[in-house]
């Protein structure tokens, strides 16, 4: 129960991260749609956003390093 809880307080505060990350882009980019439809474009972008979120495992991201290291490896 209490990796539950864990696990739903990452993805929350996943969620937020990159929220407050790109929410300066959505709100640029909502000028251009027309008001009557704004919201409901915003709130659909936002669950989008979630959902790509939620697929994202940043467990075992590798270094700039081990990265470089496996693209060298798979070159070869």
């Amino acid at each position: 129960m209490n990796d539950e809880l864990d696990l739903a307080k990452k993805i929350k505060q996943k969620r937020e991260y990159v929220l407050r990350k790109v929410e300066p882009q959505i709100k640029r980019q909502m000028k251009a749609i027309p008001n009557r439809f704004r919201d409901d474009v915003e709130q659909e972008v936002r669950i989008k956003l979630f959902q790509s979120i939620d697929k994202i495992k940043f467990e075992n991201i590798p270094t700039i390093f081990e990265f470089i290291v496996n693209n060298q490896k798979r070159r070869k």
